[in-house]
C-alpha cells in the first residue's frame, strides 16, 4: 500500500485495502484444517497421481504456475490469459508445448466445486459472493464459459477471437490451463459448512468432505495440500507467479 502526501492513502491502496478485508470475511468463513490422521496420501484413488504425474512431468517448453490463496483477488485471470497469449502470439510457442497449473487453496478452494455444491451448500452466501442480480452466487460464478463448444474447437485462427480472451474455468481449460483442489482446504470448506446453518442433509464432516471431493468441476484434480504442490511444483521446473 502507498501512502501519499499528508499521510493520505493512495487510491490504489484503499483498493488493496477493500480486497484484503473482503478476503478476510471470506477466510474467516471456513475453519482451518491441517494435515492429520486422514491426510490424502499419492497413492490414494481420489489423487489421480499417476495422471496428474503424467501431464505436468511431459517434455514441455513452457511451465507456469499460478498462486492463487484468496477469492478476492481477480487479477488471477487476467494474468493466465494474458501469459497464455504472450507465449503463443509474442514467443511463438505452440499451444501444446504451454502448461500452465493454478493451485486454489485457502479461500480459492471452491472455484474447483460444481455448481451442485456451489447451490447445496451456499457458498455463495458463505464467501459473500454476489450473482448479476446482486443475490449471493447460487452457482459457480468462475466457472461456465459464454463460447459454445463447437465453437471452440478446433481453436479460432483469428488471434483476435474471443476464444483467446475466455478468462472462465472452462475456457482456460480448453487452452490446457489445469486447476488443483487443495484437500487440507476443503475440508476445512466442509468443517465451515458443518458447523453452520449450511447442511441441510445434516451429514457429517467425513460425509460432506466426501459429497465435495465427488463434485470437483471436470478436469480440476485433487491434491493433498496447495502449499506443499507449490514446491513440488517448482522442484519440477515451473516458474511461479504469486496472486496473494
Amino acid at each position: 500500500m502507498s501512502i501519499g502526501r499528508a499521510g493520505r492513502i493512495s487510491r490504489r491502496g484503499s483498493m488493496k485495502v477493500a480486497l484484503a478485508a473482503v478476503a478476510g470475511a471470506a477466510v474467516a468463513a471456513q475453519v482451518p484444517v491441517t494435515a492429520g490422521a486422514d491426510q490424502l496420501r499419492p497413492d490414494d484413488p481420489l489423487y489421480h497421481f499417476s495422471e496428474y504425474e503424467a501431464l505436468v512431468n511431459r517434455s514441455l517448453t513452457v511451465r507456469q504456475l499460478f498462486q492463487w490463496p484468496s477469492i478476492a483477488n481477480r487479477e488471477l485471470w487476467a494474468n493466465v490469459v494474458n501469459a497464455l497469449n504472450a507465449w503463443q502470439f509474442a514467443y511463438n510457442v505452440p499451444a501444446g508445448q504451454i502448461q500452465i497449473v493454478v493451485q486454489a487453496y485457502a479461500s480459492t478452494t471452491p472455484a474447483t466445486y460444481d455448481d451442485f455444491i456451489w447451490g447445496k451448500y451456499r457458498l455463495g452466501e458463505a464467501l459473500q459472493l454476489r450473482d448479476a442480480q446482486g443475490n449471493p452466487a447460487t452457482t459457480n460464478p468462475f466457472l461456465h464459459s459464454h463460447i459454445a463448444p463447437d465453437e471452440a474447437t478446433p481453436p479460432p485462427a483469428d488471434q483476435n477471437n474471443a476464444y483467446y480472451f475466455d478468462s472462465s474455468i472452462e475456457g482456460l481449460q480448453r487452452r490446457g490451463v489445469l486447476f488443483l483442489a487443495c484437500n487440507n482446504s476443503l475440508r476445512g470448506d466442509a468443517n465451515s459448512a458443518f458447523r453452520s446453518a449450511r447442511n441441510p442433509d445434516n451429514l457429517t464432516v467425513d460425509q460432506i468432505a466426501a459429497e465435495i471431493q465427488s463434485h470437483l468441476v471436470s478436469g480440476a484434480l485433487l491434491v493433498p495440500a496447495g502449499v506443499t504442490e507449490l514446491v513440488r511444483l517448482q522442484d519440477k521446473g515451473y516458474r511461479i507467479v504469486v496472486n496473494s
